[in-house]
């Protein structure tokens, strides 16, 4: 490599070298879920591993080292960012579904591929390679990647848990749900209008004759003599009926509104509103992205975890700040997310089947392929020379601000709605196999197009 930006061919190189490492580790993912070594609760433990521990970890150490005061008009660009990536992939979702064949139970579904995108595992990964390189700086610039990194997925995770996102993956199934009852009630329906038919009173001929009506054309029913009761048997009907009467005026009395009931629904309702909109904002990710920037604020406290000469803070016996074990423990617990997340990855790839899809669903998966990879990334190129040229969000020396920016523009859709979607329906529905060849096609298509775009990015754009 001559001088400090790298050629053609040093470019190519230096992107297609992420993408060889992330494709060995998936592929030994998938080799393990095929032998059975990683069953689908093995991979659900350690998905909530990664989100309940080790991501924290990493989103806390990467912000806390990566922002101060001087750079947070950069986080006002990748949240506007990941706001305008998410509403132009919930157009591509729209087109693809008004355009192109989809199951009718998976209308919703695709507007969810559409709108979120991997935003943790190949980025991370890519950072962690590519950032050694020029025009990179090693580990500054691989710090600030991951921070970058994890605003994205933050913003999406809101978006999803705390924003409504989640409903579209569950209505696609309400409305499955609503078309089975409807056609359960329709053949209940029509079994009670039989059972009617059946039962319905004999024709005249088969009625006895009243002998005191002196006019055969008269017919009335015979009349089936009362039945007469045994001794007490009267006394047991009446007490039921009072005991059942009472029961009645009971329930009246307990059913009525009361205090208590107002005050139950009022906690149930809190409850909810916790569990769908409030909860996600507290979780682990967001709570360790919020503490990092306020730590990062301030820099007396931030001096406690990063060495800062402009604070004469006294040092730990290994000539570190105080808390830097906590860094320290934070980056080595950390650094196993892009692994555990491409091995998932692979095992999420390998459990796919499709089959039962409609004809012509290959247009579908072909097309939000194309909308993804190919459009989304010259959408993402042109928007971020807008952002840097016109707003002065972006710091133009800041290299992996905009290579982050433009490579989240280009990858493929999360995987985490295989994960959603498996919550509702079982393995190997339509519903399934749509978002498993939606899905198949765009990772393998990924290998080509990102590669194309991190090489023009890197001897174009930055």
């Amino acid at each position: 490599m001559s001088g400090g930006r790298p050629g053609i061919g040093d470019v190519i190189f230096i992107a297609f070298k992420p993408i060889v490492k992330m494709a060995a580790i998936a592929i030994g993912g998938m080799v393990l879920c095929k032998k059975g070594i990683l069953s689908p609760e093995a991979t659900k433990a350690n998905a909530g591993l990664i989100l309940n521990l080790l991501l924290p970890m990493l989103i806390f150490s990467s912000v806390t080292e990566s922002f101060d005061a001087s750079n947070m008009q950069s986080l006002g660009a990748l949240v506007i960012t990941a706001v305008t990536y998410m509403t132009m992939g919930l157009c591509f979702g729209f087109l693809v579904r008004w355009l192109m064949p989809l199951p009718k139970t998976w209308r919703s579904g695709v507007l969810m591929t559409g709108s979120c995108s991997n935003w943790g595992d190949l980025p991370i990964a890519f950072v962690l390679t590519i950032a050694k390189s020029a025009p990179f700086n090693g580990n500054g610039d691989i710090a600030r990647g991951v921070a970058y990194a994890s605003i994205f997925m933050v913003v999406q995770a809101l978006a999803m848990f705390s924003l409504g996102g989640v409903q579209l993956v569950k209505r696609d199934f309400q409305v499955r749900d609503e078309a089975s009852d409807a056609e359960k009630g329709t053949r209940k329906l029509k079994s009670k209008a039989m059972a009617l038919f059946r039962s319905r009173p004999p024709p005249p001929e088969s009625l006895s004759v009243n002998p005191i009506s002196q006019n055969d054309s008269v017919r009335q029913p015979a009349l089936e003599p009362t039945p007469k009761h045994q001794d007490g048997e009267t006394g047991d009907i009446i007490e039921e009926d009072l005991g059942s009467r009472l029961q009645t005026a009971t329930n009246s009395v307990t059913m009525t509104p009361s205090l208590k009931e107002g005050i139950s629904e009022r906690r149930c309702l809190m409850k909810r509103a916790w569990k769908s909109y409030l909860a996600p904002v507290f979780s682990p990710p967001s709570l360790a992205l919020i503490v990092g920037l306020i730590v990062a604020n301030i820099p007396k406290l931030k001096s406690l975890f990063i060495q800062d000469p402009q604070f004469n803070m006294p040092a730990a016996p290994d000539d570190k700040p105080p808390l830097d074990f906590v860094m320290d423990i934070c980056g080595f617990g950390g650094g196993a997310v892009p692994v555990i997340g491409l091995i998932l990855l692979g095992t999420a790839l390998s459990r796919m089947q499709v089959k039962g899809l409609p004809e012509g669903f290959w247009k579908s998966a072909a097309s939000m392929a194309f909308l993804k990879l190919v459009v989304g990334p010259i959408i993402g190129i042109v928007w971020t020379k807008k952002v840097m040229l016109q707003t002065g969000l972006m710091d133009p020396n800041d290299k992996m601000l905009q290579f982050m920016m433009i490579m989240c523009a280009g990858v493929p859709s999360a995987t985490l709605q295989v994960y959603l979607t498996n919550m509702h329906a079982a393995q190997g529905s339509v519903e399934m196999s749509a978002l498993s060849a939606m899905l198949l096609a765009q990772y393998s298509t990924m290998l080509l197009t990102l590669t194309i775009l991190v090489s023009y990015t890197l001897s174009k754009i930055i």
